[in-house]
C-alpha cells in the first residue's frame, strides 16, 4: 500500500502477472475481485455475477455486493506500474547504468 493512497476507502486490490505488470482488480475484497474477474467475458456480466454471488453465499462465502454494478472499480492514486518504473530508473541512475 503506497502511503499516498487514501485510507478512507477500501485498499485497491492488485494482480501481479508473470511479467511483473500490475492490474487493478474490481472489488473491495478478494472474493469479489475473483467473482468479477470470472464473469468479465460473459455476455451479461450482471446476471452471471448475481448467480455467482448467490452460489458463493450458498457455500458460506457471501460477497459484500450481489449487483455487478456495485462492485468497486479498482483505481489507484499512485499507479504501481509508473512507480515501479520510477524506482527502477532511480536505481539505474544510482548505479551509473542510465
Amino acid at each position: 500500500m503506497h502511503p499516498d493512497e487514501p485510507t478512507d476507502r477500501p485498499w485497491p486490490l492488485v494482480e501481479l502477472d508473470t511479467e511483473f505488470s500490475y492490474w487493478g482488480m474490481m472489488g473491495s475484497i478478494l472474493a469479489e475481485a475473483c467473482a468479477a474477474d470470472q464473469v468479465r467475458y460473459e455476455p451479461d456480466r450482471r446476471i452471471a455475477f448475481s448467480r455467482l454471488a448467490d452460489r458463493l453465499a450458498e457455500l458460506g462465502l457471501p460477497l459484500g455486493v450481489r449487483d455487478y454494478d456495485a462492485v468497486r472499480d479498482g483505481e489507484f492514486t499512485v499507479d504501481p506500474d509508473e512507480l515501479t518504473e520510477e524506482l527502477i530508473d532511480a536505481e539505474r541512475v544510482k548505479r551509473g547504468l542510465a
